[in-house]
Parts: structure tokens; sequence; C-alpha cells
């Protein structure tokens, strides 16, 4: 079954549930309605003890007051909107500036600040579902989106997020999750730095210094933002790069369907952090991260085109869960999304959410061990 319990409450009173999904391996993941926030995953270790992998807070001032987004839902369009404006059928579209100039992952109340319904589906006891309204022009966007987050985890230590939305408007729609993973878990006051990541990626899309893309796709090969094969997060990530210095190290969008790029989504692979990983037909492979601490492999597949890759360069010396301690560059995160700033960049595809087109999109989570 679902553990519910009370979670606490907001600065107006109104009550915040926690949903726990456990595993028959006593793995766990800890879910809110406030953001639909991923608060807990406790996966097992090479040792065979729980460690939980993701960053957070254990009320839900510090989550408001924070500006790390620690595992939320974002919306409704994740990532950034430059000079905070938009046309769309013709029509000007002008939002709150949440970030120097632009609007960042929603605006002033986005998607990760709402308190949201939730119901557990019938005769499934290791799902749940969060849903809510985001009215026309909240935010600056036009039309009334319905959206939903149904979140799985399974027997097989995955964690599946499958997204719907539909608008009774024209808008935009770009939504992701915001988890920062420390693989050696939240609580072992270490950096990211010798977690081992591998993309499925040769392209990235460069940053401008408003940090919104340029509109360019970058064959990025030989660069220190290659994870083409397995390397430490920390070997590259203080190389005198460009976009490595605007940005304080990673915290770029990775593109994964390139025409003519010879991608090795499909590759046969001997890793040991690769080979037990369960495929889902229909979504592409995208990341693979491990520590050797751990022995915890974490993979990454989605049906969406891109996915951030951050690596926590704005991180401030805090306390989270149970007291953990964070600092710069404590957790990372693997952002699946849309293009970012694709109303605003005529090269990109659209993500734009139509009255007669529902939005979906699914990405998954899968966590296993390496000795």
């Amino acid at each position: 079954m679902v553990l519910i319990r009370l979670f606490d409450y907001t600065k107006d009173g109104i009550p915040v549930y926690s949903y726990t999904l456990k595993n028959r391996k006593n793995e766990s993941v800890e879910l809110l309605n406030f953001g639909a926030i991923i608060h807990k995953i406790n996966v097992l270790d090479k040792h065979g003890e729980l460690r939980d992998v993701v960053l957070g807070f254990d009320d839900i001032a510090s989550y408001v007051a924070s500006d790390t987004y620690f595992g939320a839902f974002i919306g409704r369009v994740a990532n950034r909107i430059s000079g905070c404006r938009f046309s769309l059928e013709g029509k000007d579209y002008t939002l709150y500036d949440n970030n120097n100039g632009v609007s960042l992952h929603g605006g002033k109340t986005g998607f990760d600040k709402k308190v949201l319904s939730a119901t557990i589906p019938e005769n499934d006891c290791q799902s749940v579902i969060f849903s809510g309204v985001s009215a026309d022009g909240e935010e600056g966007y036009p039309g009334s989106v319905t959206f939903s987050i149904k979140y799985t985890f399974t027997d097989d230590s995955s964690l599946s997020i499958d997204y719907c939305a539909e608008t009774d408007k024209t808008t935009l729609f770009n939504v992701t999750n915001h988890s920062y993973f420390n693989l050696n878990g939240q609580d072992s006051d270490s950096n990211i730095y010798n977690t081992y990541l591998k993309l499925n990626s040769r392209h990235i899309t460069p940053l401008g210094d408003d940090f919104t893309p340029t509109g360019e796709i970058r064959d990025i090969s030989g660069t220190p933002f290659d994870f083409s094969s397995f390397k430490s997060i920390g070997l590259d990530i203080d190389q005198p790069d460009e976009q490595l210095a605007l940005a304080g190290g990673y915290d770029i969008n990775y593109v994964f369907d390139v025409p003519g790029e010879n991608n090795p989504l499909t590759e046969r692979t001997t890793d040991e952090c690769l080979h037990r990983i369960h495929l889902v037909p229909g979504l592409k492979p995208v990341a693979y991260a491990y520590s050797t601490e751990s022995g915890i492999c974490l993979a990454a597949q989605t049906s969406l085109p891109c996915m951030q890759l951050y690596t926590g360069n704005f991180m401030k010396d805090s306390t989270g869960k149970d007291g953990a301690h964070y600092n710069y560059r404590y957790g990372f995160c693997l952002e699946t999304q849309l293009f970012p700033d694709a109303v605003n960049k005529p090269a990109f595809p659209p993500v734009t959410l139509k009255p007669d087109i529902p939005y979906q999109s699914k990405t998954i989570y899968s966590f296993s061990t390496i000795s």
C-alpha cells in the first residue's frame, strides 16, 4: 500500500502530505503533493544498506525559501525564456523576471510551489498521481492547462514519471523534474566529483551571456562536455572553457535527436552499470551514472529530445534533510526536457501545447548496484 502521512503546512496553513511508494526490496520513494517534489529515494548500495540519494529539506518553508528547486516538478516552462517575453499566434506575452532578465522555471510561482491533488490508482500500490490546473494568464502564459504527473516505483528499482497535460488555448508547455542526485547519499557530506557519468549525446545547445541558448546545436566531441564514455564529473569541470566559465561548471542542455548524428543510443556495452538496466521500448537511454564508493548506479531513459546536466554550481552551504550538510556541487541534475527557449529560437522545435493535441512524456530513473 501507499503510505500517506502529514508532512507539513504551507505558510497559509494548507496541509502538505507525503506519499511513500515501496518495492519488494524495501526500497522506497517519498513524494510530496507540494510541487510534486521527490523528497526521498532510498535504494540499496553494494553493501545491502539503504541510502537516500536525492537532496531535499525537512519542511516546506525551506523548500519555498531555497532557489535550488530540490526535487521539484518544474513548469509551466522549464529552463529559461530570454527577455521574459515571447510571441505566440501574433500576440506578445510578458513574463515575470526572476533570474537577471530572464524567466526561469515557470516564473515567480511555478508548478514547484503548487499544492496539488493526489490520487492513488485503483489496484496499484506502487503509484501516485498528482494533478492541478494552471489558470489562463497565470505567470503571464495564455490558456488554462490541466496537468498530471504520475510516479510509479517498481520492484526493479525504477522510478517512472509520466507527464500529461491539456489546454483550452494554444500555449507553451515544457516540464521536467529537478532532483539533485548524490549517489553516495544525501547525508554523505561529499561533492559529486568522483561520480562517473556517461551521456548518449555529442551535442549541446551553447549558452549566450543571459544563460539562454544561442540557437546553435554544437558538436562537443573531444571537449570537456563530452561524456560519450564514462568519466568522472570532476575531471573536466574546471577546465578553461568559455561555456564552463559562464555557468561555473556544467549547466547545459544536451541534445539526443540530432539528424545525421551517429548516436550511440543502441550500442551494446559490457559496462556493468549499463547491462543491468531494463530498456523500455520507445524511450531513449540517455544517461548513466555510478559511484564506486556506494556502488549505486543510476540510468535515465526518456521520450524527450533533450536533457539539462546541472552540477550544483550555485549551491551554497546549507542544511538539508535530517541535518545533512550540503555545499557547492553536492548534487547533479539530469533534467529531461524539450528544447529550452524554443519559442525565441526559430531553429529549435516548438514547445507549443494546442487544444487538440494533449502533451505526454515519460522519463524513468532506474537504480542498480555494482560491486
